[in-house]
């Protein structure tokens, strides 16, 4: 689960192993009248649930740990190839529009936007943070606080070291 994104017809045919278990009587090839909704079960003690975990979700987190351990340890061995092969130069981990997309990468690359979602960048040389697409302002992504000049910008990929430079060689800078 943690390697590849579960496809949805596993999930369901797992969870039905799983509720089938949980409502059946001694003879476990008929199961029972269900009586609470499996969404329900899969919440936590504390919202009500019995603590059940949603394989769907779980799914999604695990896969998500992937980019942060790619944020949190640049020298991990495995940071150097997924870099190459999906990264580019810098930490660039959005959707990439390559045709050369493992498996592995693209249950990783659907999970990218909600986990990216959720972590805030600490800018510090600003080599390794994006300026627009990284949570660094406010903890909030430059893209989506000024979409239109995001969808302008001739770099949408530069990062907060290079904006500088990208912007003075801007066809809108004013000339010295």
């Amino acid at each position: 689960m943690s390697m590849f994104r579960l496809p949805a017809w596993v999930i369901k045919m797992i969870d039905r192993i799983r509720r089938d278990f949980l409502w059946s009587d001694p003879d476990i090839e008929h199961p029972g009248c269900r009586l609470v909704a499996w969404k329900n079960i899969c919440r936590s003690k504390e919202q009500g649930g019995w603590g059940i975990l949603d394989l769907s979700s779980f799914n999604m987190a695990l896969l998500g740990k992937w980019r942060w351990k790619l944020l949190s340890d640049s020298s991990w061995g495995g940071a150097k190839i997924l870099r190459f092969n999906y990264g580019g130069p810098n930490w660039d981990l959005f959707r990439r529009t390559t045709s050369r997309v493992s498996f592995f990468w693209s249950g990783v690359d659907q999970c990218l936007p909600a986990f990216s979602g959720c972590v805030s960048v600490q800018v510090k040389d600003g080599a390794n943070s994006l300026f627009w697409k990284d949570r660094w302002f406010n903890g909030r992504a430059p893209m989506n606080i000024w979409p239109e000049s995001f969808l302008l910008s001739r770099s949408p990929n530069g990062t907060v070291r290079e904006m500088p430079y990208l912007l003075a060689s801007s066809p809108f800078a004013s000339d010295p």
